[in-house]
């Protein structure tokens, strides 16, 4: 008995398959969450130095009701402006996690001190020159953006390497 007239010959290999370029599409959804990161980072960072640009302005001392937990950073044109703090229980301690700047409406203001409430009460904060109060600049949104960069350089990477694989196994066949 004959074979159909449309089936394969037995001796023909048959067509490889055509294999989608995962390791690229890996790569553009890391670059895409990556972008998802940056966006949100970037609007907490935003938002938090924003509001230092309405903020009102203080010279000498200036008391704040604050709860517990809450924190209050101390801006100034200048870092020679030297401030302290008071509040229920004395004098507080600057706990700032490091040196920060920030440009607002073309003005640099440097972080000066940075106050953590310990219980709910007032706070004096004391200054030898002008200082703003603010939430100031949000860790977290600089964090998501740092990850947010890392993620999309990985992804553009593994991305490209993923076409070049692809490719080549492409143009073999």
């Amino acid at each position: 008995m004959s074979a159909p007239y449309n089936a394969p010959s037995p001796y023909q290999t048959p067509e490889p398959k055509r294999r989608k370029p995962w390791t690229a599409i890996i790569g553009l959804l890391l670059s895409l969450i990556a972008l998802v990161l940056l966006a949100i980072g970037g609007w907490q960072t935003y938002t938090s130095v924003t509001d230092l640009s309405g903020a009102e302005r203080y010279t000498g001392s200036h008391t704040v009701s604050m709860e517990a937990g809450e924190t209050q950073m101390v801006w100034a044109s200048s870092s020679d402006v030297r401030c302290e703090a008071s509040g229920p229980q004395g004098a507080v301690q600057d706990s700032s996690p490091g040196d920060f700047s920030v440009e607002v409406n073309g003005e640099r203001l440097e972080q000066v001190l940075m106050v953590q409430a310990t219980e709910a009460g007032d706070y004096t904060i004391a200054c030898n020159g002008e200082f703003v109060l603010g939430d100031g600049i949000s860790v977290g949104g600089s964090l998501l953006m740092l990850a947010g960069g890392a993620l999309c350089c990985l992804g553009f990477v593994v991305m490209v390497i993923g076409l070049i694989i692809w490719l080549v196994r492409r143009n073999k066949r």
